[in-house]
């Protein structure tokens, strides 16, 4: 479209004549459309540029915008157009420029608006921004005061109360973040439409001083809303204004202006202001603005609940003070001294400047004196420190910040060193030195050892590095070992050859240096027995090491050559002494020499012609399955797709394909799809092209194509019934990529990775030479055999095969005989519907649905029961035209069915129900009504869908409600022993027996297994019934799922629900409808209230059955940017959960305060609530200790669980292989940082404990062994804690040391290792 509207433009520019109003009319209509898509915003408004001369196109755009203008205190569309149109045309802003006034009413009317808000927000940034000359004039009036020009601002019209709509965003607190970060940084551009320097520092230093007054909330009510707290600041605002004229004097132009910086700023509106101020290109007017704000960042950093927010600060304040290093690194010194831009604005100041005289002796000393010259200075000792206690900071995207951030300061010490040593002395200093000296004391058990090593290597060198470290090859072989630090040392390695690289003399000198460090250590690596050190030193190492030095390929092969006794010629000028000869197994010579041409092939230093045939061959018929799965990968994979097949790779593949069809390995299974995927792309493309003008199969091509059909057709074989799982599931793996690589599958299946057009061609050539008959009778049969499988996942593999590839029906043009096998197949489908094992059940289901999908959905055949008993007695024949009708009726059948079996199951429910169950049929209608859904395109618009829906519902309650009338219980769903006992009292048996017969058994499972799908199906309704007929079923199924849910103790059932709900909730909060929307809060609120109501719950439940389940449904259902359900209900389970027990409770009661502490547990194990948690875990754990001391058994169970999950959550999971002292990457220090409130718990328990135990009593607090079992699973202290913590370090270690005493040895070695873990934080303690 954008191609046509260019040629068109072009077309009026040199023919206008030729183009008539209807015509421009379109034209102008389809740019200013085009204008407001992202993507080809630039290049429409170059052809509104190129049009600009163009008078009948000026006065068409004109006329729109107009329109737009007319509309626009009516209609929100308007504004939003205006928004779009302005912020990617600079043409369309000139049209707008005389609607300033309009547009600032219409914000007037609209800021109170919560929901639109994000917009108004948007479109008042975009008119201090875009247009600043208009709105200067708009906002300040030009007054004469003894014969100078002064300003007023203006405090009538509507800029006022747009600005005090932008410091109501600013302080709501129920409003999103992204919201008051625009309406912060529109407040900073109001203040730069300010007629001078002077004024516009004023306006910062007020906006700073007003929003630090307010975060403290001093002067507002706790208990007011936070819409009464905006209220009252917006009206503050509007006064602090208004006395900005009078003291705008005759010294406006005067920039001495400075932050006054304190702990109480920081708050969030903090954050947004200085977020503003960074990316504001004024901000050079602001004296020792970058030192005021660094002091303030550090403080947001370290106390800020918006971890995100205030770590990106520093980011950006890192590079705003990058950006004028350069500059100044740009201009030279002295042009820095006389510039007038640069006025005010010291680099690195340590002193305020008050005048111009002073400013060039000012900056000597600050040059002098750079800000991060030395790390032991307080400002980098406090940024070092924060960064180390954030630097896996849970919340997503804040370790990113921090890493970030720690490169940043390197590189801003090393710009503040080079600008220092031009003007003054080339002094050296150890800044680089000192913080790899604290590195080094860091664990390497850590990440951030790894990653701060790799971002100090450029500039300490890597002969430093390798000093200071010896152990440093061996650490980074070790670190394979651990999926946490693979990556991060391997990007250390990486880093350090670069190094190294950069350093040495030429390309020959860094090969030595890497040989003489590195040759031996990546050589165990990847030949090591621990397979995932062999794995990662072959997937990271190896690449690495080869893409820097390529040279190391031949010395690594020449190496490996020389362990297994053979000299090559490459070796023969530069041989290896016996003395540093590599000593190998056998088994360790082929892992690497695997690795090595695997990776080798795959960076191109090998083809296919060059690989060694005898390690390959040995290698495959290898016993260990890493070697056999890298040297298939080593023949399949190769950079190069259309690199055609060596006969030694076919000769190698055909030998030993079918003997690693039967492995028990599943990675190895995995690896060896992954790599027949990329073999089967190499024959395709590689032989398109060769086929191309060709009307046979040439001679190049014909051996692959010959692999291919002997591979298809052997996997087809291997497909027998009665074969192993593992050559089952492996051969149709294997058929489905050759499907997938061949054949073309609808649109709608493949979104990526389609068949090329031309495949087609190829696939006719090779059926024409007898082969490739990847559809025929022959394999189709195969499949309809494998369908019957009662493995499900081989059933489901062979099923997708089947519908996706194949005709239907099979050869369509055979007539009666074709639809009577699809007969005979349906009704053989129906009868294992009725099976009363869940397999036939299963297969049933399947089976009536892939000819639900494929023959009645389109309309190709119709069906018809006959009035017998069974329900296989069907009719199926060949239909005209697609009907919807018939879709219905089959689903309306199997309901009818279903009705009649509830109907005999309640007046003869223990004697019909096992042979006849009716959770068959359920599945069947479950899986057509997610085709029916799915297929048709007229879905929304047919009531009799409509009405099928309704009545699936219904029916699928009545089904739910046979367990309550088995049990003879409505309110409570029973468990296992409850239908025991009900099915005993009907057959006369007494009530207590301990076994079970067969009978009873088929009754429970067949009881289960109908709620078990109901529940299933109503899920698949709730998930895809469109939108316009959810608000109507929304309370039906909401109501359902809960009472399952809430009642209910079976696994299997509650695992289905869950799923069913958690998608529906999904929904439900997304919907435009409020009444839907609001669904999930109120059931949340019934949750609370039942938790709180002893009487509501029945009996006693396990584990609070799946209560715990639906609350962390809905709230993991809530949107990202919405929290407010998790908000409350954390502070509501936590409340209660701190609830006393009330005495002299039964023992069939559940007490409120086990429910809470089991939904805790649930959401503090949910990932995906995981970074909204992180700030309730100190009230969590502590919480959890004191149930510890609980009466009740079931509190202090349930509190046992959760501090488990906590402390899972806080430190991750412990490495048992490798049971040490240091469990975790966290300090004690670290800890303390994130939950201050969680260190004086902690030493107050410890002191307690202590007392007690220094009296000699050997009972002890219960939560004693719990608090130790944490402190001993912290890492240890690398530096000395801060003055702040020091007496908290101090009380805590003498707590620590008076258990040494403790009588119990369990608590005296908990107690030692915890005193362990902060010895390095008290070094006169150590």
């Amino acid at each position: 479209m954008l191609q046509e509207l260019q040629l068109s433009a072009q077309q009026l520019l040199e023919r206008p004549e030729a183009f008539n109003t209807g015509s421009a009319e379109i034209l102008v209509s389809a740019l200013l459309l085009c204008i407001k898509d992202t993507k080809i915003a630039a290049k429409t408004e170059n052809v509104l540029r190129s049009l600009q001369n163009v008078q009948i196109i000026q006065e068409l755009i004109g006329k729109h915008v107009k329109c737009v203008m007319s509309t626009m205190e009516k209609d929100k569309a308007s504004l939003q157009e205006f928004s779009d149109m302005v912020e990617h045309s600079a043409v369309l802003q000139k049209h707008f420029q005389c609607y300033l006034h309009s547009i600032l009413t219409r914000l007037n009317k609209d800021f109170s608006s919560k929901p639109n808000c994000h917009l108004l927000v948007k479109v008042s940034l975009q008119l201090f921004q875009l247009f600043p000359q208009e709105m200067r004039t708009i906002c300040w009036k030009a007054t004469r005061f003894n014969e100078l020009d002064q300003y007023e601002l203006s405090t009538g019209g509507d800029v006022l109360p747009v600005v005090t709509g932008l410091i109501y965003t600013v302080f709501s607190e129920d409003l999103d973040l992204e919201s008051r970060l625009l309406a912060a940084m529109a407040l900073v551009m109001f203040a730069n439409v300010a007629p001078n320097a002077g004024t516009r520092c004023k306006m910062y230093n007020l906006l700073w001083d007003f929003t630090g007054i307010l975060n403290t909330g001093a002067t507002t009510d706790c208990r007011m809303s936070c819409d009464e707290k905006a209220g009252q600041y917006c009206a503050r605002f509007q006064q602090v204004l208004q006395a900005i004229n009078a003291c705008n004097n005759k010294n406006s132009e005067d920039c001495n202006f400075g932050l006054e910086i304190s702990s109480k700023h920081t708050g969030f509106a903090h954050v947004a202001f200085l977020h503003a101020l960074l990316v504001n290109a004024r901000v050079k007017e602001i004296n020792n603005f970058h030192q005021a704000a660094f002091t303030a960042i550090l403080n947001i950093c370290t106390s800020s609940n918006y971890a995100y927010q205030a770590f990106n600060l520093l980011v950006l304040w890192f590079d705003s003070k990058m950006k004028v290093l350069r500059e100044a690194k740009a201009k030279g010194y002295h042009q820095t001294l006389c510039s007038t831009e640069m006025k005010g604005n010291p680099l690195l100041e340590k002193t305020d400047i008050v005048s111009e005289g002073t400013f060039s002796k000012s900056l000597e000393f600050s040059l002098s004196k750079p800000m991060f010259g030395e790390s032991s200075s307080t400002a980098v000792e406090r940024l070092l420190s924060l960064l180390q206690r954030n630097w896996e900071h849970a919340t997503d995207g804040v370790a990113e910040l921090v890493h970030k951030s720690f490169s940043l300061l390197l590189e801003a010490h090393q710009r503040e060193q080079h600008l220092a040593d031009e003007v003054i002395a080339n002094k050296e200093t150890n800044f680089y030195k000192s913080l790899l000296r604290n590195v080094s004391h860091l664990p390497w058990t850590v990440r951030a050892k790894f990653e701060q090593m790799a971002a100090l290597a450029g500039y300490v060198g890597t002969n430093i590095l390798l000093a200071d470290m010896p152990d440093l090859q061996q650490e980074v072989v070790n670190a394979l070992s651990s999926n946490q630090l693979a990556k991060c040392a391997s990007r250390f390695y990486g880093k350090h050859l670069s190094v190294t690289l950069s350093e040495a003399s030429d390309r020959k000198d860094a090969v030595k240096i890497w040989q003489c460090y590195w040759l031996q250590p990546l050589i165990n690596a990847i030949s090591s027995s621990d397979t995932l050190q062999q794995h990662n030193a072959t997937r990271y190492l190896l690449p690495s090491t080869l893409k820097v030095f390529p040279d190391a390929y031949a010395i690594l092969t020449n190496a490996l050559a020389c362990a297994n006794g053979v000299a090559t010629t490459l070796n023969s000028k530069s041989s290896i002494d016996n003395d540093k000869r590599i000593h190998l197994t056998r088994v360790q010579w082929l892992h690497a020499s695997i690795a090595i041409m695997q990776v080798g092939r795959q960076l191109k230093f090998i083809t296919g012609a060059d690989l060694e045939v005898g390690s390959l061959r040995e290698a495959l018929f290898h016993d260990n399955d890493v070697i056999r799965s890298g040297a298939f990968a080593t023949l399949c994979v190769t950079p190069a797709k259309t690199e055609r097949l060596s006969e030694v790779e076919l000769c190698l593949l055909r030998e030993n394909l079918s003997k690693n069809m039967n492995i028990d390995n599943a990675p190895f299974r995995n690896g060896l799809k992954t790599s027949i995927k990329v073999l089967l792309c190499r024959v395709r493309d590689s032989s398109i092209s060769q086929v191309k003008n060709a009307d046979r199969l040439p001679d190049q091509v014909y051996p692959a194509i010959a692999f291919v059909d002997w591979l298809y057709k052997h996997c087809l074989l291997s497909l027998y019934p009665g074969g192993c799982y593992q050559r089952r599931k492996t051969a149709l793996d294997l058929i489905t990529q050759v499907m997938e690589t061949f054949l073309a599958s609808p649109p709608a299946q493949r979104r990526k990775g389609k068949v090329p057009e031309s495949t087609a061609k190829l696939v006719s050539l090779a059926l024409a030479a007898g082969m490739w008959d990847f559809c025929g009778d022959p394999a189709a049969r195969v499949l309809d055999v494998v369908l019957l499988d009662s493995v499900a996942e081989i059933r489901e593999d062979a099923a997708y095969i089947r519908e996706q590839y194949f005709s239907w029906p099979p050869h369509a043009g055979a007539a009666v005989d074709v639809w009577y096998g699809m007969q005979q197949w349906l009704s053989k489908g129906l009868q294992l519907c009725c099976s009363s094992r869940s397999q036939d059940c299963e297969i049933g289901a399947l089976i009536c649905k892939m000819i639900y999908r494929k023959c009645i959905i389109p309309g190709k055949a119709v069906i018809s029961w006959s009035n017998g008993q069974s329900l296989g007695d069907v009719s199926l024949y060949s239909a005209g035209c697609e009907t919807l009708n018939s879709s219905i009726d089959f689903i309306l059948m199997l309901k009818q069915a279903v009705d009649k079996h509830l109907k005999t199951t309640t007046a003869f429910s223990k004697d019909v129900a096992p042979h006849t169950p009716v959770y068959g049929i359920i599945l069947a209608i479950q899986r057509c009504v997610s085709c029916l859904l799915l297929d048709l395109p007229n879905v929304k618009t047919n009531d009799e869908l409509k009405t099928l829906i309704a009545s699936l519902l219904e029916l699928s309650a009545k089904a739910i409600r046979l367990n309550s009338l088995v049990t003879e219980q409505e309110e409570v769903n029973p468990s296992l022993a409850d239908i025991s006992e009900a099915m005993e009292r009907r057959g006369g048996q007494s009530v207590g027996s301990i076994t079970i017969t067969a009978e009873q058994h088929y009754l429970m499972a067949c009881y289960w297994l109908t709620i078990k799908e109901s529940m299933t199906l109503i899920g698949v309704i709730a998930k895809q019934v469109p939108n316009q007929w959810l608000s109507s079923i929304a309370v039906q199924i909401a109501d359902q799922l809960v009472v399952i849910i809430t009642r209910c103790r079976h696994r299997g059932i509650l695992e289905a629900t869950t799923l069913a709900a958690s998608q529906f909730f999904q929904r439900l909060l997304l919907s435009d409808c409020e009444v839907t929307r609001l669904i999930p809060n109120n059931i949340l609120e019934k949750v609370f209230v039942g938790i709180n109501d002893l009487s509501a719950m029945a009996s006693i439940t396990r584990r609070s059955a799946g209560l715990p389940l639906l609350v962390v449904t809905i709230l993991a259902a809530e949107p990202r940017h919405r929290k407010d359900l998790l908000k409350d209900a954390m502070s509501r389970l936590l409340s209660t959960a701190s609830r006393r027990e009330a005495d002299a409770l039964g023992e069939n009661v559940d007490l409120p305060q086990v429910h809470a502490l089991n939904s805790l547990r649930a959401i503090f194990r949910d990932a995906t609530l995981s970074p909204k948690t992180l700030q309730y875990v100190d009230k969590a754990v502590m919480l959890s200790i004191d149930g510890f001391s609980s009466p009740a058994w079931t509190i202090r169970n349930s509190a046992t669980q959760l501090f488990g999950v906590l402390v899972d959550r806080l430190l991750g999971q412990k490495d048992l292989e490798r049971d040490s002292p240091v469990g975790t990457s966290m300090t004690a220090a670290q800890l303390f940082a994130l939950y201050p409130n969680l260190q004086t718990y902690i030493v107050q328990q410890v002191l307690h404990t202590s007392h007690v135990c220094g009296s000699g009593a050997l009972s002890m607090h219960p939560g004693t062994f719990p608090l130790l079992a944490l402190l001993s699973r912290l890492a240890m202290e690398t530096t000395v804690t801060s003055k702040h913590n020091s007496e908290a370090y101090v009380m805590l270690s003498k707590g620590l040391e008076q258990l040494l005493i403790s009588p119990v040895f369990r608590v005296r070695e908990l107690a030692a290792k915890s005193l362990l873990t902060l010895m390095r934080g008290n070094p006169g303690q150590r």
